[in-house]
C-alpha cells in the first residue's frame, strides 16, 4: 500500500503547525521567534527520528530542519532572549554529532555580541 506523504500530512502529522508557518515573521513578537523555531526544530527532529532513513518523508523532514536552522542563524537577534535562544542551536547540533561551520559560528557570535555582558 503506497503512502502519500505531502508537506501538509508531514507537518500536520508531526503537530508542527508552528507560528513560523501560519503567521508572517513580522507578526511574531521578537522575544519569541528564535525560541519558537527551536521548539519547532525539536519536534521535527523527533518526528524525523521516527522515520525510515530512506523514505521521502525523511527527505522532507531533513529539508525542513535545514530551513529552520537557516532561519535561526540568519535572523538577527532582537534582544538578549533571542541571543540566548540562538546560542542553543549549536549546543543542540553538538548533541546530535554535528556542528556549525566556522563562518556560521562567527556570524552567530557577531550577531549576539551586543547582548553579551562582561559584567559579573
Amino acid at each position: 500500500m503506497a503512502h502519500d506523504h505531502t508537506r501538509r500530512t508531514l507537518l500536520g502529522g508531526a503537530g508542527l503547525i508552528g507560528v513560523g508557518i501560519i503567521a508572517p515573521l513580522s507578526a511574531m513578537p521578537p522575544a519569541n521567534r528564535h525560541h519558537s523555531w527551536l521548539k519547532e526544530r525539536a519536534s521535527l527532529l523527533a518526528y524525523a527520528n521516527s522515520l525510515d532513513s530512506d523514505s521521502p518523508a525523511m527527505d522532507a523532514a531533513c529539508d525542513g530542519l535545514a530551513r529552520l536552522e537557516k532561519r535561526i542563524l540568519e535572523t538577527p537577534a532582537a534582544n538578549a532572549a533571542e541571543a540566548r535562544a540562538k546560542l542553543r542551536l549549536p549546543v543542540a547540533l553538538d548533541g546530535e554529532g554535528m556542528m556549525l561551520t566556522g563562518n556560521d559560528a562567527a556570524a552567530l557570535l557577531i550577531d549576539i555580541a551586543p547582548f553579551l555582558s562582561l559584567e559579573g
